[in-house]
């Protein structure tokens, strides 16, 4: 997987939010 560190990101961004 290419795109791991914008779902890594994503997820962690909607988990602080």
């Amino acid at each position: 997987m290419l795109l791991w560190p914008v779902e890594a990101i994503r997820t962690w961004q909607a988990g602080l939010g």
